[in-house]
């Protein structure tokens, strides 16, 4: 009897001793939880709001005009500048505001491309000859940023910043070589960040890079050449954005996730600014990269902010991302920036798990029903849209796709395996989720 109490005893201690420890663990689980719960909320947070400003403004800064507060105002001037960036003869078009070109590029462009001629003049493909680029105008220099390729000397990459007055600053982009002028004031320039990282390319295979921003103070007379574009891999094409402060702000569906690139809302066409007839002779050259194709809908200059809040069209947040800091999650549901009677959606790699790759998907919208619908006409109403479209990436394939809004600032997208909308029974079932 004695020995039956003990061995009862003992088994009651042990069960005691594993429920006790279980509920040790579970408490210790349940903490470990919440901590990783927060630092996963808080993290990517302060990370992606680190990202935003060094990718768009090189500081920590929320205003992007404060390095020329101290200019003098630009006043009602408009026509700022009277010197092509670059010699007419040496590039062949100039595409318009909101080019889309996922991943680099899935949102619509802020800025537009001059397409400097090409080695081959019959081969657009071949690489760009190495062109002198100039001043617009009487400019002052407020930071230049250099990225160095330091296995592929032909990825050397610069960018400057720059205006003519206080309210107006503008950006030149894909340097390939820097006038001694800015060469010296980049090498003495106060250093804003530096960072290395690394880029992995299918025919290059991994490249090492280094990346500083410095912030400098310039003087540059109209028609100074302040450096070279076009000469290698890096520089296939030459970028001029351009953003006004006394402008109308654009709409956007959430400026929060904007962070850092605030001044993208003032976002105008650097050809607006110049004397005639240079502008003139300037927007004439707009459309395709290689001239061959102009854009006539006004504005001839393109669009770059599509936001229409309450609606499908304009930019769309990945889940589980909280600002615009690097491109590639998101999605854009626009307009092709040459022909803009051409609908565009226009998809990041975020929705790859779903088997909807990432491209631009073109279609011809329609005024009615809900097969090939305008995007400002999508609204949470309850109903799936479906669009068939043309995979510009994988040769036009047909493709398509459907989209419904379950609430104003939602939006869930799902490609199919169909090539036709059918009879209209639509259902999504493996559809990729964005946000406002």
């Amino acid at each position: 009897m004695l020995a039956k109490f003990q061995e009862l005893k003992n088994k009651l201690t042990v069960r005691y001793f594993l429920i006790g420890a279980f509920a040790f663990g579970a408490l210790l689980l349940g903490l470990g939880f919440v901590i990783m719960q927060r630092f996963q909320q808080e993290t990517p947070k302060y990370s992606q709001k680190q990202q935003a400003n060094q990718n768009h403004t090189g500081d920590q800064s929320q205003d992007w005009f404060s390095d020329v507060a101290n200019l003098p105002s630009c006043g009602s001037k408009r026509e700022l500048f009277s010197v092509a960036p670059l010699n007419p003869t040496d590039f062949n078009g100039i595409v318009p505001l909101g080019t889309l070109a996922p991943t680099s590029h899935v949102l619509p462009t802020h800025h537009l491309y001059f397409h400097p001629r090409r080695i081959d003049p019959n081969n657009f493909n071949s690489l760009p000859v190495e062109i002198p680029a100039f001043a617009p105008a009487d400019i002052t220099i407020t930071e230049i940023r250099f990225t160095e390729a330091k296995e592929r000397p032909d990825f050397n990459d610069g960018v400057i910043h720059f205006s003519p007055c206080r309210e107006v600053k503008g950006l030149f982009d894909h340097f390939k070589t820097f006038s001694s002028k800015l060469q010296k004031a980049f090498d003495e320039g106060q250093i804003l960040r530096c960072d290395e990282y690394q880029r992995s390319y299918k025919k290059f295979g991994t490249l090492t890079f280094k990346l500083c921003n410095k912030r400098v103070n310039i003087q540059v007379k109209a028609g100074e050449q302040i450096g070279t574009a076009g000469g290698g891999e890096g520089q296939m094409v030459f970028d001029f954005g351009l953003f006004d402060k006394r402008a109308t702000p654009a709409t956007l569906a959430n400026p929060k996730r904007w962070l850092g690139q605030e001044q993208k809302q003032y976002t105008v066409c650097p050809l607006d600014y110049y004397t005639a007839p240079l502008k003139e002779q300037l927007k004439s050259r707009l459309g395709t990269p290689d001239g061959g194709r102009k854009r006539t809908a006004e504005p001839v200059c393109g669009q770059a902010n599509w936001d229409l809040p309450g609606t499908a069209q304009g930019v769309w947040i990945a889940k589980g991302e909280e600002y615009v800091a690097h491109e590639n999650p998101h999605l854009a549901l626009a307009y092709d920036n040459t022909d803009p009677t051409i609908g565009v959606i226009s998809m990041g790699n975020s929705a790859e798990s779903k088997g909807f790759s990432w491209g631009t998907y073109n279609f011809q919208p329609q005024d009615s029903e809900r097969i090939n619908r305008h995007f400002k006409d999508i609204k949470a109403d309850g109903n799936v849209y479906c669009f068939e479209t043309d995979d510009t990436y994988r040769n036009n394939v047909r493709v398509v796709i459907m989209l419904t809004m379950p609430t104003s600032t939602t939006l869930q997208i799902e490609k199919t395996n169909q090539t036709s909308c059918g009879g209209g029974l639509w259902k999504l079932t493996n559809y990729a989720e964005f946000k406002r």
